[in-house]
């Protein structure tokens, strides 16, 4: 395939692309998308080497694993929430993208904030956020756990659990840390068993998290007996 027919082809399937994302992007939209893709053998050939078409990759990816953790949260957006075609996808993942690395290099609050704000407007996931970020950035666990804490300063906690989750899978180095944040939103949301199974799991509690677990201890054992 030369240059030419390449672009040609390149073009065809984004038209076909835009086109079955502007019918609706439901579960079964998603899923009809995503095998019409797998069938399409000129697809196949070059959906690595265009930038929409690796974007939107990420994004079936991300919705496959969002499909699986999102429902237990009681979150029901997915990434291709208001995506309707895919410069609207592109302008969704870059956006991301530039929020965590406004994260990583210290930009003022104001900036990350106005930044997040148009994120949880398009209902962005906390995995959303952390998938993306990690590959995007280099201080990947210090940069999401940055995240968590302002997805829980906006009580944004089915979210800032997700990313904590996340984060704990992949950096078990600062699981302790991730553990307690956690704990803090279930917490917040008066989950106390949840909190306190979380907080057990601490290696060397301090003297004032040993308290709060005996004294969740008591709380947890108090609700089995109502």
């Amino acid at each position: 395939m030369n240059l030419e027919e390449q672009y040609q082809e390149i073009s065809k399937i984004k038209q076909e692309i835009n086109l079955r994302l502007s019918r609706g992007t439901a579960a079964s939209d998603i899923r009809e998308l995503a095998i019409f893709l797998a069938q399409d053998r000129n697809y196949q050939k070059i959906n690595t080497s265009e930038n929409q078409l690796i974007k939107l990759s990420h994004f079936l990816t991300i919705w496959q694993e969002e499909k699986q953790k999102l429902p237990a949260l009681g979150i029901s957006e997915d990434i291709f929430y208001q995506v309707h075609n895919l410069d609207e996808l592109e302008q969704k993942h870059r956006r991301i993208e530039y929020y965590g690395l406004r994260i990583e290099n210290n930009v003022p609050e104001p900036y990350c904030r106005e930044l997040m704000d148009l994120l949880m407007e398009q209902k962005v996931s906390g995995l959303a956020l952390g998938i993306i970020i990690r590959n995007r950035t280099e201080r990947g666990g210090h940069n999401l756990l940055s995240v968590a804490r302002e997805l829980k300063q906006r009580l944004d906690l089915p979210n800032a659990v997700l990313l904590l989750q996340y984060t704990r899978e992949k950096y078990p180095q600062i699981e302790e840390e991730l553990l307690l944040e956690e704990a803090d939103c279930w917490l917040q949301g008066q989950q106390f068993e949840k909190a306190y199974e979380l907080l057990s799991d601490l290696k060397n509690p301090s003297p004032e998290i040993q308290e709060l677990i005996h004294d969740l201890r008591h709380v947890c054992k108090g609700m089995k007996f109502l």
